[in-house]
């Protein structure tokens, strides 16, 4: 089985520079759009079977794109979604950052914004949708998220420790390529 793990295009907040709102109607920019169109052309010879996707409209419109392209389902997961920020949803990204950077791993691991979600919290529900996917018998399906969900499953697909996700920051339409095969993921970039 082969999973890309794909973020979505750019969109209007990326371009503010500012954390996401669950639930904000924050589009694909002109930009964010081609991206998803040129990433489309690459994903030919993986002949996805499926695009599943978080709820989110950046992320649904990028899924939409590459469905279309390859006459394939969109299926929707709020398992997928980006972590739920709380009360620093809609503020610039370096704040929340810094916040974070004062806390040592563990308290970053279980650190909830009010009214938000702990990283922990976010992973167990990544867990939950990955267990169902790898249900699946073979076959390559395209998975829609965010740049902090793909960091996260970083430890989960390669069974490793929590700073494994701090060497990853994807950009916009990029592409994780995972290899799902005895029981073990292979990582990779798309060729």
């Amino acid at each position: 089985m082969k999973i890309l793990f794909v973020r979505h295009g750019e969109s209007e907040k990326n371009v503010q520079g500012v954390t996401h709102n669950q639930g904000d109607d924050s589009a694909l920019t002109a930009a964010g759009r081609q991206q998803i169109l040129a990433l489309a052309v690459k994903l030919k010879k993986y002949q996805p079977a499926a695009v599943y996707c978080s709820n989110e409209t950046r992320s649904r419109q990028s899924a939409e794109i590459i469905a279309k392209n390859f006459d394939i389902p969109v299926v929707v997961s709020e398992k997928i979604g980006e972590r739920q920020l709380g009360e620093w949803a809609g503020k610039p990204w370096k704040e929340f950052e810094a916040e974070l950077n004062k806390m040592d791993l563990k308290e970053r691991y279980t650190f909830v914004p009010a009214g938000g979600e702990s990283w922990q919290q976010m992973e167990r529900r990544l867990s939950e949708f990955l267990d169902g996917l790898l249900k699946q018998k073979g076959g390559c399906y395209v998975v829609l998220t965010h740049g902090g969900a793909m960091r996260a499953l970083i430890p989960l697909l390669e069974k490793g420790d929590l700073a494994k996700s701090f060497a990853y920051d994807f950009t916009n339409a990029e592409v994780l390529v995972a290899d799902y095969h005895d029981g073990k993921f292979k990582l990779g970039k798309l060729e």
